[in-house]
């Protein structure tokens, strides 16, 4: 089990694979439909196709070189009378990809909490993230700083763009922490470990659990 280096004052979690974890069902038309009748919405025989289709096109016209949506945005759009998207986005996600802790992640989670250390995300993640992380680490989501969290669909921009990783890296530079101080940690060689070494930050890498 790996640990946190002893020097390290601030932590920056990935979620997806790092902190939270678990394979896509592959029946994905089948639940995304049985979420639309739940909900009272008119069907869609190809509701998977076209919620795939409406991110495509929106990844196509930014001029982001790694753009990022909303899909509560994607949601009003397919179904204007829905009145709670964020509702209905987590029902979806739940029933195409539902996560559990990651076994890894979370001992380290445990780790940075009991040593008080300033806690930070940067997550190509969405609305529904947040309550997600809420659930699973009940104990630990409120040791998360806010302004040390970036979520890539509320900038519209995703991993590896810079720009997430430096939201956080400004503020704790505020604090007098930067470098290696600073420990990202992540699944992914390209999101997360190639921006913490090129913005001069440590890394720690999670395997699949």
């Amino acid at each position: 089990m790996p640990s946190i280096p002893n020097h390290t004052r601030a932590v920056l979690f990935d979620v997806y694979g790092t902190l939270l974890h678990g394979p896509r069902h592959p029946d994905t038309l089948r639940r995304m439909s049985a979420v639309v009748a739940r909900f009272g919405l008119p069907a869609r025989p190809d509701i998977d196709l076209v919620f795939d289709a409406a991110i495509a096109k929106i990844h196509h016209q930014s001029e982001e070189p790694w753009p990022e949506v909303d899909v509560r945005d994607i949601w009003m759009q397919l179904f204007p009378q829905l009145t709670d998207p964020e509702a209905f986005a987590l029902e979806i996600e739940e029933a195409i990809h539902p996560v559990r802790p990651h076994p890894i992640g979370a001992e380290l989670l445990r780790q940075a909490v009991s040593r008080g250390l300033r806690l930070g995300i940067v997550s190509n993640a969405q609305a529904y993230t947040r309550i997600l992380l809420a659930r699973h680490f009940p104990e630990a989501w409120p040791h998360f700083d806010p302004a040390l969290c970036a979520f890539s669909y509320e900038h519209r921009i995703a991993k590896p763009d810079l720009r997430l990783f430096h939201i956080p890296l400004t503020a704790l530079a505020a604090e007098g922490i930067s470098g290696g101080d600073i420990l990202m940690i992540g699944d992914s060689p390209e999101n997360d470990h190639r921006p913490a070494r090129a913005l001069g930050i440590a890394s720690l890498e999670i395997l699949p659990g």
